[in-house]
């Protein structure tokens, strides 16, 4: 199963009427979904305004990386054993 990016969703076949779609989603994303697939988002410009984008560092992926380490102890410790 394909996990959705998106707490809203529509149909290819809703997108025949776009304004819609736009009054649904109102500041958030939407999926597009064909056959239950997704298949794109809608993203409307409102949602992205308050997004900053800005590089990664070594130092800040290494803090990540150590951070979802320390979150998943117990399962790697679990594994280890297996």
């Amino acid at each position: 199963m394909e996990k959705v990016l998106a707490n809203k969703t529509t149909s290819l076949t809703e997108l025949r009427e776009p304004e819609k779609v736009l009054a649904k989603a109102g500041n958030s994303p939407v999926a597009i979904l064909n056959h239950s697939d997704v298949v794109s988002y809608f993203a409307p410009k409102s949602a992205m305004d308050d997004t900053t984008l800005s590089f990664a560092t070594k130092e800040s992926k290494q803090e990540t990386l150590e951070q979802c380490l320390a979150d998943n102890k117990d399962l790697i410790d679990y594994l280890r054993d297996k």
